[in-house]
């Protein structure tokens, strides 16, 4: 297999006896490692764990972010149900509203019916009070004045 030419592959450390993805080829017992710990030196062994351990550091946080999300999404969904709780109930309430006013309409309607009919009761109980003066001075005008005459 060929290296890839770069700037960053020439910084790369050669290994000695090529990796093996599958257990069993040679090497450490189902890693693909070189047999001998002595083909590795100090440096890749440096390297290799402070790759092992930002792998367990990037690990870490992605299960933590990975938690957040799950909770954030709980949370989302708890939410969400009080919204839709929230929504029923203002449509419920405006409904009631509804019906509310047009209850309201129809009072000032029948207020208005009445307020007129006071009125003319009024006015009609008004008349009547003035003809009955009216009667009552003709029949003493008749009466007292009509006799002495």
């Amino acid at each position: 297999m060929e290296r890839p030419t770069g700037a960053f592959n020439d910084r790369l450390p050669r290994w000695s006896t090529p990796y093996r993805d599958s257990p069993g080829m040679g090497g450490a017992p189902g890693w693909g490692l070189p047999s001998s710990s002595q083909d590795i030196d100090e440096d890749t062994r440096k390297r290799l764990s402070e790759g092992t351990a930002a792998l367990n550091r990037t690990s870490a946080s992605l299960a933590h972010s990975i938690q957040v999300a799950e909770e954030t999404e709980a949370i989302g969904a708890e939410v969400a149900g009080e919204l839709g709780e929230q929504r029923e109930s203002l449509l419920r309430t405006r409904q009631r509203l509804e019906d509310v006013n047009q209850d309201l309409s129809r009072t000032r309607r029948l207020l208005r019916t009445m307020y007129t009919r006071v009125i003319a009761n009024k006015l009609i109980l008004g008349l009547l009070i003035f003809l009955e003066i009216v009667i009552i001075v003709a029949l003493v005008y008749v009466r007292f004045l009509m006799k002495n005459s």
